[in-house]
């Protein structure tokens, strides 16, 4: 498909086949014939401007319109002159350099309508120069909304429908007739005076003097608050600075207190398993063992241990 040129158009190609006995060929000619399609005019001979391939794409042309058509889109079907059928490359593409163009300006009138809005609020800053205050647009009245229809109802139902019609339609007119048009010409009224004050405010204070004393006056404004940027920066990365070593800190601390817990719980279980040396002992003797030898080390007053209790009251 082609859209670079003074109409979009698409190249269509075809593959004719037709029938060589058992074969299949490859064959405009043929196919056509197997078609049934004749030229154009059957007493003249084959040629250039008289083959089926013409009555072919007459009989597409008038099916594409038939089509068109039925779907609601209208085509052209009278030929044009040969000679004004359509634009030369060049002329196309003069057209659409000319619209580029008229875009690019548009952009620019833009583009400088913002920037005299800039100017005038530049020259606000002065003193002296009262703002430009224009009047605003009166709010656009709303369309009335005709009532939701109903589908089926019972007939109150059915008299309210017909009375909510007959006060939207009375309503319609109104804001057509009146509301609407009283609107438009507020509108245009306002925008006409909001035109001549501004063009009044434009030619008394946009000058080429009091712009430059505005940008002056930016600049010295300017000047005053970089110092106090620079200063609140410099205190910014001081804060940023004490932050972090904060953060090193209480890393530090939690590395330090982990490091205590865990040498605390270390000397807990030397000294858990120091003591039971002490009762037990470390000789690899058994529970018994280690029992009677416990009991022969608790001497009560009179000088009898505590296994030999244990034994006289086991034998009592």
């Amino acid at each position: 498909m082609h859209i670079d040129e003074a109409n979009p158009h698409i190249h269509e190609r075809k593959v004719w086949t037709a029938h060589d006995g058992d074969m299949l060929i490859i064959n405009q000619e043929k196919a056509l014939a197997e078609m049934g399609i004749e030229r154009p005019d059957t007493s003249k001979k084959v040629g250039r401007k008289n083959n089926a391939k013409m009555t072919y794409t007459k009989i597409c042309r008038e099916k594409l319109i038939e089509i068109a058509r039925a779907h609601g889109i209208e085509i052209e079907d009278v030929p044009r002159d040969p000679s004004k059928s359509g634009m030369k490359l060049m002329r196309y593409k003069y057209e659409k350099l000319k619209e580029d163009c008229e875009e690019m300006q548009t952009k620019v009138n833009l583009l400088t309508e913002r920037a005299q809005v800039a100017e005038r609020a530049l020259l606000n800053l002065l003193d002296g120069i009262p703002p430009l205050e224009l009047e605003e647009l009166p709010i656009k009245p709303d369309e009335p909304k005709k009532p939701y229809p109903i589908v089926q109802g019972y007939p109150d139902e059915v008299k309210m429908q017909n009375k909510a019609n007959k006060d939207w339609e009375k309503a319609y007119r109104l804001w057509e007739k009146k509301e609407l048009p009283q609107w438009e010409h507020d509108c245009a009224e306002i925008m006409a005076r909001n035109e001549q004050k501004q063009a009044e405010w434009d030619s008394k204070y946009l000058t080429a003097d009091n712009l430059t004393k505005a940008r002056n006056h930016i600049e010295q404004e300017r000047q005053k608050v970089e110092p106090v940027i620079e200063s609140a920066k410099s205190i910014h990365r001081q804060a940023t600075a004490e932050k972090k070593k904060a953060e090193e800190a209480r890393k530090k601390l939690e590395q330090e207190l982990i490091e205590q817990a865990q040498n605390v719980q270390r000397a807990a279980q030397e000294l858990s398993k120091q003591r039971e040396q002490e009762l037990f002992g470390t000789d690899g003797t058994s529970r018994t063992k280690r029992l009677e030898r416990f009991c022969e080390g608790i001497v009560f007053p009179d000088n009898e241990t505590a296994l030999s209790k244990f034994i006289t009251s086991a034998i009592i």
